[in-house]
């Protein structure tokens, strides 16, 4: 799936993990991200083909009273026999249904058509419902969004087949507002443009981004600015020799460092080690993973403010480095919690 550099994000909270249907994100970044923890996003979807996967159920439980006590499933993902994501279920603690995710593909079964998200309230009501579309080089062309009290659509418009060159925004059939990208000589995205389409804000720019890139055409810093072209942040990733991001630093307004992100690497480039830390206090959050030389998360350590180690996750794979548990620890070496993942696979 292709990533796109919108605004439009739909996202939901599943255990401790973010799982994304369509997220935008800036297409440079996304690209030399995804260079950088390629192994990460990577390992399990080819896994899974190489090992045929037809389906996972994902188990999730608590230690009390020195045993594990199970809460039941938690995930339920179907794959079709081009290892491509077809269904995905997410429930909640009692059993009920959090979500549905489909996914349709064109005849070849590789390439995505359609793609729907439904949230329910009680497992049966519908509570919002994200449908999308994409075009023969799965580009996003629309997305819908539908909840109890607002309906909204977004269009997209493209030029030399991937690059993105207009979002519009409509709510209730009106027009809200588009996001104009444009790019320079060498097809590189340069300023991003966010306006107003109603009134009384008709055709004002509400916000904006600058890129800018070095001499090898990597993506080096973007500047984000209000209405009143007033800085508001600034990201600026650094690379190493071999064209991998070794940090990502986002600032604020008054230069303050907001978030940071720091990658290592081994002798062969293959990722080590990423640390994430988010200094706002009311979403503190500093994580470190670890990769295996496959590129899977062998451990992952949660620390506080005080840069102590809260908990860590240890992770287990089978011969075809499909991921079948992990266990969460406190700092006491305590079990937490534990998750398993049983697979069928296709004859």
């Amino acid at each position: 799936m292709k990533t796109l550099f919108t605004k439009s994000c739909i996202i939901i909270l599943f255990l401790s993990n973010i799982f994304i249907l369509s997220c935008a994100t800036k297409t440079e970044v996304s690209k030399k991200e995804d260079n950088t923890i390629r192994y990460e996003r990577e390992r399990e979807v080819y896994a899974r083909h190489k090992s045929k996967v037809k389906s996972f159920s994902y188990y999730e439980y608590t230690y009390v009273d020195n045993k594990y006590d199970s809460l039941g499933i938690k995930l339920f993902e179907k794959f079709n026999t081009k290892g491509k994501l077809i269904e995905s279920i997410f429930y909640q603690n009692d059993g009920t249904i959090m979500s549905i995710d489909r996914t349709d593909y064109d005849n070849t079964g590789e390439h995505m058509v359609f793609q729907e998200r439904t949230l329910f309230q009680d497992g049966k009501t519908p509570l919002k419902k994200v449908t999308l579309k994409y075009d023969t080089l799965e580009n996003l062309v629309e997305l819908n969004t539908w909840e109890p009290m607002s309906i909204s659509k977004s269009t997209f418009l493209y030029k030399d087949k991937n690059n993105l060159i207009k979002e519009s925004v409509t709510e209730k059939g009106l027009p809200f507002f588009e996001i104009n990208y444009h790019y320079n000589d060498k097809n590189k995205i340069i300023n991003e443009e966010s306006v107003y389409l109603k009134q009384p804000y008709l055709n004002m720019i509400f916000a904006s981004s600058i890129y800018s890139y070095d001499e090898k055409l990597r993506l080096t810093d973007i500047h984000e600015y209000d209405f009143n072209m007033l800085l508001q942040s600034h990201l600026e990733i650094l690379y190493n020799n071999f064209d991998s991001i070794i940090s990502k630093t986002k600032y604020g307004k008054k230069k303050e460092v907001l978030e940071s992100d720091k990658y290592k690497y081994d002798e062969k480039t293959r990722l080590i080690e990423k640390e994430e830390l988010n200094k706002d206090s009311k979403n503190f959050k500093h994580n470190k993973t670890y990769y295996g030389f496959k590129g899977e998360t062998i451990k992952t350590e949660v620390y506080g403010e005080k840069g102590e180690v809260l908990e860590y996750s240890i992770f287990k794979y089978d011969n075809n480095w499909n991921e079948i548990e992990n266990i969460t620890y406190n700092a006491s070496n305590v079990p937490i919690k534990k998750t398993t993942i049983s697979y069928e696979y296709f004859e």
